[in-house]
């Protein structure tokens, strides 16, 4: 699709580059702060885009479960 961010389906555990050039994985942590502080770490080629939300700590792990679920495939 052309949309305006990375895609969250196969996110969860797979490597991501970051404006700059750092790798990471998207880990847990990674999706924590990609959620609650969006400009935080900023995937290479996207803005960032996505507004501040008041989430709770139990919403946020709601969201992280839910990508960890449609994460990447193991290999």
């Amino acid at each position: 699709g052309d949309g305006v961010g990375p895609t969250f389906k196969g996110l969860a555990g797979s490597k991501v580059t970051l404006e700059g050039g750092d790798e990471v994985t998207a880990d847990d942590e990674y999706l924590r702060t990609a959620i609650t502080d969006p400009g935080k770490q900023v995937v290479e080629g996207f803005r960032p885009i996505m507004p501040e939300r008041d989430l709770t700590d139990e919403q946020v792990d709601q969201i992280i479960a839910y990508l960890n679920s449609i994460g990447a495939s193991p290999s």
